[in-house]
């Protein structure tokens, strides 16, 4: 099956999805659910670094949302997915960047949310940095929305809003986030987020895959680094050799 394939069979399975086991649907899972327990205990030794008292429990809480395979255990014996420790780890490096920004209070933008849990995970952690959330938009595809909604509703995060780009429009948005989406889009669609969204948010943080029609990083972020914008290798690095992903932050 071919990747433009696979993205359709899981856009299309998210229009009917049992949300109490959907990260053991065939059709969702290699896009929901998709990291080894390898690659797992990286996300963990990362997340050990930052000395932070996560509410594990909570954690495992929202983890099973969705039938999971967990592999890796936490403190008192908690099983949690590789996928989950990828989610928590991206959520704190995120938060970490906006501290070291000197933000306080943040109105997040995600284009490409998955079925919604990195939201969660920033709501769920942005205390511990001692930032607010004031607002959370996700953009995805319509049908990939009602996964989203679906998830959140159970999560007991309906606050965070689910919508298309064509229903976005910038209102004092400040934090930009992005996993693996942005770069994995053909550019067309890079270039209509970037002049819609991205252009316009003054601060953000996007772990940047690339597709194979576009190998590169959009000339839009390189064009600023004399402006702060840090590129640097993803850690740890989940794309194929000789090809490397990135994490674009400003």
């Amino acid at each position: 099956m071919s990747a433009d394939e696979r993205y359709n069979m899981f856009r299309l399975s998210c229009k009917n999805v049992d949300i109490t086991k959907f990260k053991r649907d065939h059709h969702l899972r290699g896009i929901v659910e998709n990291v080894s327990k390898a690659f797992g205990l990286k996300y963990l030794k990362n997340i050990q670094k930052y000395d932070k008292n996560l509410n594990w429990e909570r954690i495992k809480e929202l983890n099973d949302i969705g039938n999971p395979e967990n592999e890796i255990s936490i403190a008192n014996n908690i099983e949690i997915s590789p996928t989950t420790l990828r989610y928590v780890q991206f959520a704190l490096d995120m938060l970490y960047h906006a501290k070291k920004m000197g933000m306080k209070s943040l109105r997040i933008v995600e284009v490409g949310g998955g079925y919604g849990f990195q939201s969660v995970l920033l709501y769920e952690f942005s205390k511990l940095f001692e930032i607010s959330i004031d607002n959370y938009q996700i953009l995805d595809l319509l049908e990939v929305n009602h996964l989203q909604r679906s998830f959140l509703k159970k999560a007991d995060y309906s606050k965070v809003k689910c919508l298309t780009i064509n229903e976005y429009s910038f209102a004092n948005d400040n934090f930009f986030i992005s996993n693996y989406a942005l770069g994995e889009f053909d550019r067309e669609w890079q270039n209509i987020y970037i002049s819609k969204v991205v252009s316009k948010i003054s601060h953000g943080f996007c772990c940047w895959n690339f597709s194979p029609s576009n190998p590169k990083i959009h000339e839009y972020f390189k064009n600023f680094l004399d402006r702060g914008i840090s590129i640097k290798e993803e850690n740890p690095q989940t794309n194929c050799h000789p090809i490397k992903s990135y994490i674009i932050s400003w």
